[in-house]
């Protein structure tokens, strides 16, 4: 972490204790961030101003939690304006605005882009707008990789009442596909046209390598099918 000993220090009033405790923080850590807070990190004993100094000029950013309580509690004011002594352009980005609830913001942290956790349309992004601020990895997303047990499913739908097709053909490849192991046909479902049913048989007597039975198979099923 270099110069830093913390990868954030958020400053926050006595209001928010609970919602920092509860869910700010966790999420956080469990980021991989290395987090200061006041009711754990400060030194018993040692001068309040002394611990903010130390937690602002030891944290690679100040994580203010913006409150009409918050810009009540002066101990809070005093600790963002180390921060903006520090880099007073913002170019480090060492100050980050977390919008709580809504208030009127200072001229001094009113020019900051914030991010919004008072009304958010997506709050799952501001999740992601806080931790990529503070250098979090981005978060990993569990895939399923697809398996063959999947692969084979049953067909959905049952036989149309008013069917009149080629319902012997029909018993002839479920037979067939019933007697020998392995997927033998694929095809796209609902498209329509009867080359398909040509096509798969064909594949199917190809890639199972059943020779003049597998040919005759294909040959007796489209000369009963009409095609």
């Amino acid at each position: 972490m270099g110069e830093y000993r913390y990868d954030v220090f958020v400053s926050h009033s006595q209001a928010e204790h609970g919602w920092v405790h509860d869910e700010l923080l966790p999420r956080l850590e469990g980021a991989g961030l290395q987090v200061c807070v006041e009711w754990r990190d400060f030194r018993p004993g040692a001068p309040r101003a002394a611990e903010v100094e130390r937690a602002v000029t030891r944290s690679r950013h100040t994580l203010l939690v913006l409150t009409p309580a918050y810009l009540e509690d002066e101990w809070a004011g005093f600790g963002d304006l180390m921060v903006q002594a520090l880099d007073p352009a913002a170019r480090q980005r060492r100050l980050l605005p977390l919008l709580k609830a809504r208030c009127d913001l200072p001229l001094r942290i009113r020019h900051l882009t914030y991010v919004n956790f008072a009304d958010p349309e997506e709050p799952e992004w501001a999740w992601v707008q806080l931790l990529t601020a503070l250098g979090a990895p981005p978060e990993q997303v569990e895939t399923v990789e697809p398996s063959p047990a999947g692969w084979r499913l049953a067909h959905p739908y049952g036989m149309p009442p008013n069917f009149t097709g080629r319902a012997a053909e029909r018993a002839l490849l479920s037979a067939w596909l019933e007697t020998d192991a392995g997927p033998s046909v694929a095809g796209a479902a609902g498209v329509g046209g009867l080359w398909q049913e040509r096509a798969g048989l064909a594949l199917a007597a190809a890639r199972r390598g059943r020779g003049p039975l597998a040919a005759r198979r294909v040959v007796v099923f489209l000369r009963r099918a009409g095609l």
